[in-house]
């Protein structure tokens, strides 16, 4: 290599977004990284005939400067001369760093055994010395530099393994089994100079983010696996809380658009209330304002096809699935009884692959216990509130009081949170769930537009409620 003198003056300082800001005897120039920015330095050095000097400067690195050699070719190596003749004189500032400095595990090993530099030569001492009385107990037992010198490093080699993987207060080098830095400045230092310098604390962050969102990625496309697993036939879930305004047609609705979204259409949300329900004005709007009570009207004139359904059904779009509407308050109910919900259960089950019924707030009607009778599955509600509670208990023991005891078994308890997010109540209704036999608790966080009686829209909703319920519906699959 030839000679290399101190002019020019390159110092390369390398940004947040990984871009290097090159000074050149005070002439700044950018570039979009640093391979660019030695490529530069190379020509430059191409133009003098001789090798340059440049100082890298990385802010966020332990040590803040390093000193490197670019030749005319473009090649770049360490100004070991350089580093070699400011070891001495390092301050806690900005220092040249020697290919040590840059790996510190390179000089972990030789630290352990530097303990016993001291006695070593007193002990060389004492054994060359002949000693004329054999009484006189020796000065420096033997014993004593063996526990000096295990003991330290005992310690140091059990904080490296209790540290936390990626901790943004843990200075300590990275352990050996860890990947070596890919980006940033001692990225480049690896792939330029084969080196194995550790991750920063920023990339150690990075990767346990990417790590994190790849694990969300698995457990999501496990749980999309276990709602669109195959049934043999047919399945009905009903959603039962004796509480008016529990949550259950917002539970029935959003179960509804899940199975439609990840299963595939063939799916059916019907409300069966003795009162009049909401499901038909939180739905997406149709045309006519047929409900069931319309359908049962007409079930001897009904063919097992869905076009005949097409005048009672209201299509809900992107969420693929369709909503069959109870009737408005006032009108004539004579004949939506139990009786007549199991004759459009009957229909209804060839022509939907899974149903699920939105019920009313009496144990005692006969449409109540018509929905629990048929269903394969129930969907017990509760928000995050005290009377939410008390109904949840009095629900539970209806379906024992009624004959269906056996189905809590086959049940999951949804449970809405609230804005005060009560978790000692929460801890409460969990641990009730689980006396019970119920096979799960979903917990929904709260969201305000569904607390408010607006339209369901089921893209406006946060990403942990669309988790919410899509956990809820795996559990109920599995016990389809």
């Amino acid at each position: 290599m030839a000679e290399v003198l101190d002019r020019p003056v390159y110092e390369a300082t390398i940004q947040d977004d990984d871009t290097v800001q090159v000074t050149r005897d005070g002439v700044v120039n950018e570039y979009a990284s640093m391979n660019d920015a030695v490529a530069a330095i190379g020509r430059d050095a191409r133009a003098l005939h001789r090798p340059v000097k440049l100082t890298a400067i990385d802010p966020h690195s332990d040590q803040p400067q390093t000193r490197f050699i670019v030749d005319v070719d473009g090649s770049v190596d360490l100004d070991t001369s350089t580093n070699t003749k400011t070891r001495g004189k390092r301050s806690a500032g900005s220092r040249a760093v020697s290919l040590d400095d840059l790996a510190p595990s390179v000089t972990q090993e030789p630290e352990d055994t530097e303990v016993p530099d001291t006695p070593q030569p007193l002990e060389a001492a004492a054994e060359e010395t002949p000693r004329p009385d054999s009484s006189v107990p020796e000065p420096h037992p033997a014993p004593e530099p063996a526990e000096q010198k295990t003991e330290p490093v005992q310690h140091r080699d059990e904080h490296r393994s209790t540290t936390p993987r990626g901790g943004a207060e843990d200075a300590s080098p990275a352990p050996r089994s860890e990947e070596p830095a890919a980006e940033g400045f001692a990225g480049w230092c690896n792939r330029t100079l084969n080196m194995s310098l550790p991750p920063s604390a920023q990339e150690r962050q990075r990767r346990v983010q990417k790590l994190d969102a790849d694990q969300r990625k698995v457990a999501e496309r496990h749980v999309r696996q276990r709602i669109q697993r195959p049934l043999e036939s047919h399945r009905t879930i009903a959603v039962v809380q004796l509480k008016g305004g529990g949550g259950k047609t917002t539970t029935a609705y959003h179960l509804a658009a899940t199975y439609g979204r990840i299963r595939g259409g063939n799916v059916l949300a019907m409300e069966i209330n003795e009162n009049q329900g909401t499901l038909a004005e939180r739905s997406h709007p149709v045309q006519h304002e047929r409900t069931t009570l319309d359908l049962i009207r007409n079930l001897d004139s009904l063919n097992r096809r869905v076009s005949d359904l097409v005048r009672f059904i209201r299509p809900q779009g992107d969420d693929r699935f369709h909503v069959l509407a109870a009737p408005p308050e006032g009108t004539d109910r004579s004949r939506v009884d139990g009786t007549s919900v199991k004759a459009a259960h009957e229909l209804l089950q060839a022509l939907y692959g899974i149903m699920i019924m939105d019920t009313g707030n009496s144990a005692q009607a006969s449409t109540w216990k018509a929905a629990v009778e048929v269903s394969d599955a129930l969907v017990f509600v509760a928000h995050n509130r005290e009377d939410d509670f008390d109904l949840l208990r009095a629900t539970v023991k209806a379906v024992r009081e009624a004959g269906y005891g056996a189905k809590i078994q086959h049940s999951v308890l949804v449970v809405i949170n609230t804005a005060t997010n009560n978790e000692q109540r929460l801890e409460r209704i969990t641990d009730y769930a689980n006396s019970e036999n119920i096979t799960g608790t979903v917990v929904v966080p709260f969201e305000p537009a569904l607390q408010e009686g607006e339209a369901f829209t089921y893209d406006d909703l946060n990403p942990g409620t669309v988790t919410a319920y899509n956990e809820a519906a795996a559990l109920l699959t599995d016990q389809l």
